[in-house]
């Protein structure tokens, strides 16, 4: 996969090699950034993501719960993927990492949309995300008093995880 950052306005393009596990589920992220007055496209960077780990953990922990009668797990397991989170971290990627690092930019729910004026919150575009044969594309956008700054890593978190 081509991991990329690409300059509209100067047509510069950074390409960077990326390692990353094999893995059964792959999830691949593609920021575009536009102007608001021209509604031109200034910069698009892609990267493919690392999933966390969570997914084989639980995995296991949903198969060993069902297996003695027990479904403890459900609330947890359907909070997992909720929110997409913007934030400055610029460590090392971890597949171990549960936790959300760095300080949030911005955030956006993906069950379901918002208007509002709060700083960091942006919304789903249900119109452009889809499903389709087991892959999902979600599209989140932000209006320009939200989610104003840097971000160096892009995270799913779970439900109020960070609200």
């Amino acid at each position: 996969m081509s991991n990329f950052v690409r300059n509209f306005e100067t047509g510069q393009i950074i390409t960077m090699e990326k390692h990353k596990p094999k893995a059964e589920v792959k999830g691949k992220a593609l920021i575009e950034l536009f102007d608001e007055s021209t509604k031109k496209k200034i910069l698009e960077a892609e990267t493919e993501n690392v999933i966390n780990s969570v997914l084989s953990k639980d995995a296991f922990l949903t198969t060993f719960d069902s297996l003695i009668g027990w479904n403890s797990i459900n609330a947890m397991r359907r909070s997992l993927f909720q929110n997409i989170v913007l934030t400055n971290h610029t460590g090392a990627e971890n597949a171990d990492n549960f936790f959300i690092d760095g300080d949030i930019i911005g955030w956006a729910a993906k069950q379901g949309g918002y208007v509002g004026a709060d700083v960091k919150r942006g919304t789903i575009n249900i119109a452009e995300s889809t499903r389709d044969y087991g892959e999902f594309k979600f599209v989140f956008d932000f209006p320009t008093h939200a989610a104003n700054g840097t971000f160096r890593s892009i995270w799913w978190g779970g439900v109020n995880g960070y609200e």
